[in-house]
């Protein structure tokens, strides 16, 4: 089974009319993680993956430099490749309509299965020959903010040659690419999806493999039922703000320490959890991975997040 530690590395600012300045604090809050009391955005996340010998993939949104600049653009890609960890593409219909860009015309949307087909293929068009004009490699994956792909976005994608989509989340996705879809890899339209990773907690309760949402206990002993149903992958979702508290104002020590340890997690077990980029996956070994029922967590991984979530409130 391989491991892929997703990460949305996106700009996402209180309000879309901010003066430059505050729209640049926001950039480096969101992808920089820049805090009074440190630094755990991007550049953290990296050389922590980094220090634990694993890889991660890093979906970067592009639109936002229809109002930051293609430079700054350029500058989270670089980081990404100095570090030696792959990009691939995600996307945020919400700035469609906010800079006057010919090629981004209003309104904003909320997901991109808002749009036709065809205004799918143009807008994730763009996204893409933004981001490789920014140095990224050819394009194979792509995940749609907010979960929000249908079956248009997967016909879009093999018109435009993308493989692969991670837009699927059984356990909370907009539009669902098909009814009843769960979390094994499948092939529609002519694109792998790798859906996002859920299980079942103590409580019956649905919840995908998220940092910043379950327990490193949670992660861990999902991951090991995992293997022993001979599933073929296991997909983790993280946001390069995730290790900031909701108010975006200093880093969340639960989150970060979480972050860290499911990290070291992972460098100790590095051949039994192998982590993987999305060019390594080969479509037909993800096919032929166990179509299994639920994963399910136990009680004691589940309060661990109980306590957690209680400590982060006495903060």
């Amino acid at each position: 089974m391989q491991i892929l530690i997703t990460t949305d590395v996106e700009l996402w600012p209180r309000a879309w009319d901010l003066s430059p300045r505050e729209m640049n604090r926001a950039f480096r809050r969101y992808i920089g993680g820049e805090t009074p009391g440190g630094a755990v955005g991007l550049p953290f996340q990296l050389q922590t993956l980094n220090t634990h010998g694993l890889k991660g993939v890093f979906f970067i949104e592009p639109l936002f430099a229809c109002v930051m600049g293609r430079a700054a653009l350029a500058d989270v890609v670089g980081m990404v490749l100095e570090a030696g960890q792959e990009v691939q593409l995600h996307l945020h219909t919400e700035w469609m309509g906010r800079s006057g860009h010919d090629r981004l015309p209003g309104p904003p949307r909320m997901s991109v299965r808002e749009l036709s087909e065809e205004a799918q293929f143009d807008v994730i068009s763009l996204a893409r020959e933004w981001l490789e004009d920014a140095g990224a490699p050819s394009i194979t994956a792509f995940r749609a903010g907010a979960y929000g792909a249908d079956r248009a976005t997967l016909r879009a994608l093999a018109r435009m040659g993308i493989p692969m989509d991670s837009s699927h989340n059984p356990a909370g996705s907009r539009g669902p690419i098909a009814p009843g879809l769960g979390d094994t890899p499948c092939r529609f339209d002519g694109v792998l999806e790798v859906p996002q990773t859920v299980y079942r907690d103590v409580l019956g309760r649905e919840r995908h493999a998220q940092v910043g949402s379950s327990s490193r206990q949670e992660l861990a002993q999902a991951m090991d039922r995992a293997v022993a149903q001979g599933r073929s992958v296991f997909v983790i979702l993280n946001h390069s703000a995730e290790l900031l508290t909701a108010d975006r104002e200093r880093p969340d020590r639960v989150a970060v320490r979480r972050f860290e340890r499911l990290c070291e997690h992972l460098g100790d077990r590095a051949r039994a959890l192998p982590t993987a980029w999305f060019r390594d996956l080969d479509a037909d070994a993800l096919m032929a991975g166990a179509e299994t029922g639920s994963l399910r967590v136990g009680a004691w991984p589940a309060a661990i997040r109980y306590g957690e979530q209680a400590y982060r409130r006495l903060l």
